[in-house]
């Protein structure tokens, strides 16, 4: 699969939010603010010998106004494990962030927290805020890059959730965000009232074996809740396929969620000793669940031959691109196009794959 025409350029950020906290963990004490590592992708110029030049690449104005698309990792994950898609995008002319969540991450001190992925819409709507606004601040020369009225989210898992309430939940959404994209993301105790909150345009892409997050429990349920979204299903598709490391690491694996689970394993409990009133916030209501964190995951011990992770990242990019240009795209007969796509085309050249929209 081909990248798009332009060269991508990345740049970091330290983005610190001093008017919000990090909650005390195990043992952790609170700090006054949220920090967040931010990873950039964006169309850049293309100057011969750039290895050899100081200073971050130049934007290449000519993709100016650009869609800006905010990703969001996954549980014990990293921003650099969406590397695949936020390339891809930025190839084709968009501007891409994702930034390590300050509880949700790999290495966090004191062991990753589950329940953090409530403030995690926070950190995200933090994010948009300082590309979009003017001065001085080196993130800041992106501004006049980006189109505000072409903002979309994606994330995997736990960012699949994360973008999940971004684009619905009737206190965390941001009402910036035009179009919205769950990975493998965990749905099945939202439930249809919750998807009433807006109208977001709404894709998830989910594997049919996953073994963190079932599909039947999830991805299965959501277009009886949401008949609008559209629902790309990844026929032997693993969890732990979609992370950006497995497509070299675990290739030759049979099923990447057997290292998936096996690094999740000691981990869970803590994962799923959330507050009582837990699943009610991020429902946004209180009353019953229609589901609860009742799907414990990995503990399925025979797990069957899944798709390698190369070609399931290919997929997920041909599917997220076709969206987001369906949605995010300036002219309405490129947007038709991609919709065509998306709808129709990826299924006919794709086997292992299908599609159930509400278009």
């Amino acid at each position: 699969m081909q990248p798009g025409p332009y060269v991508v350029g990345k740049q970091d950020f330290r983005l610190v939010d001093r008017s919000r906290t990090t909650a005390a963990h195990n043992g952790k004490p609170e700090t006054a603010e949220r920090v967040l590592a931010t990873r950039v992708w964006h169309p850049a110029q293309d100057r011969p010998l750039e290895w050899l030049r100081l200073g971050p690449q130049p934007l290449a104005r000519q993709a100016c106004p650009a869609p800006l698309v905010i990703y969001s990792h996954g549980f014990m994950s990293f921003r650099g494990n969406g590397a695949y898609l936020a390339e891809y995008l930025a190839s084709h002319g968009y501007i891409v962030a994702a930034a390590n969540f300050p509880l949700t991450r790999f290495g966090t001190a004191g062991g990753p927290q589950f329940a953090d992925v409530i403030n995690q819409p926070g950190d995200v709507s933090f994010i948009i805020d300082r590309l979009l606004a003017g001065g001085d601040n080196p993130e800041n020369r992106f501004a006049k890059c980006i189109d505000p009225e072409r903002i979309g989210a994606a994330g995997l898992s736990l960012g699949g959730l994360t973008t999940t309430l971004l684009a619905f939940h009737p206190t965390y959404r941001d009402p910036r965000i035009q179009a919205a994209v769950s990975i493998a993301g965990p749905v099945g105790f939202l439930g249809k009232e919750f998807f009433s909150n807006a109208a977001t345009p709404f894709m998830m892409a989910a594997a049919d074996i996953d073994a963190m997050v079932d599909y039947q429990k999830n991805a299965a349920q959501l277009r009886t809740w949401l008949p609008a979204a559209t629902l790309v299903t990844l026929h032997g598709g693993s969890h732990t396929g979609f992370v950006g490391i497995a497509a070299q690491l675990f290739r030759w694996v049979d099923n990447p969620d057997s290292i998936g689970c096996r690094a999740m394993r000691g981990k869970l409990d803590d994962a799923f000793d959330v507050p009582d009133n837990f699943t009610s916030k991020l429902r946004g209501q209180a009353g019953k669940n229609p589901a609860a964190l009742e799907h414990i995951p990995c503990r399925n011990p025979e797990l069957p031959i899944a798709l390698r992770p190369q070609h399931q990242q290919t997929l997920t990019k041909q599917a997220v691109f076709s969206f987001l240009q369906s949605q995010l795209h300036p002219a309405a007969e490129i947007r038709d196009e991609y919709a065509e796509i998306l709808e129709r085309s990826l299924a006919l050249e794709n086997p292992e794959l299908t599609v159930s929209s509400g278009q």
